[in-house]
């Protein structure tokens, strides 16, 4: 004897909904959006590194960063983990970092964090704020700072990339950890 499933229509429709949700949010989404190759280039060196560092960088999943990408940033480098020595017997390997432009002023990417990182710890290092998840065991130019998820703000540096940058904000993370 065979028996047949039925399911009213609005319970199959919620199941197929459900699960195309499901596919959707497995779907990689990039942390943040690549700043755009200009047309012309021309023989601009410093704009050719750029576009260099556009191209070479490695931009994550945003399930991978804790911190949240500041909206209207791109990106427009990575830094790979690398391994330190960090005593006569001891190596880390540092995190990986994202590195991201925008027309924003500084203080306007510093409230953004403060609202969006409350738990996280704040302080001030040469001229660039810099906010960081775990304890007080942080300095951004020891080996601490390179394996803490952090994210720095600062002043932009000159880019023909991205001509109307004002702020340029660096985020660590461990690769394979979920966001908050």
């Amino acid at each position: 004897m065979r028996y047949r499933l039925q399911l009213p229509v609005p319970a199959l429709t919620l199941i197929c909904v459900a699960a195309v949700g499901d596919a959707v949010l497995a779907q990689p989404r990039p942390y943040a959006p690549q700043a755009q190759v200009p047309e012309v280039v021309g023989n601009d060196p410093l704009l050719q590194m750029e576009i260099r560092s556009l191209q070479a960088a490695q931009v994550p999943d945003w399930r991978d960063v804790l911190a949240p990408a500041y909206p209207g940033a791109v990106v427009v480098a990575s830094e790979p983990s690398r391994t330190l020595r960090v005593g006569r017997n001891q190596r880390v390997d540092t995190y990986p970092v994202i590195i991201l432009l925008t027309a924003d002023a500084p203080e306007q990417v510093l409230d953004f964090y403060r609202r969006n990182l409350p738990a996280w710890n704040h302080g001030q290092f040469v001229a660039s704020d810099y906010f960081w998840a775990g304890g007080d065991e942080f300095h951004p130019f020891s080996w601490s700072g390179q394996v803490t998820a952090s994210v720095q703000v600062a002043p932009a540096r000159v880019s023909k990339l991205v001509p109307d940058a004002r702020t340029e904000i660096h985020v660590r993370y461990r690769p394979g950890t979920d966001r908050l």
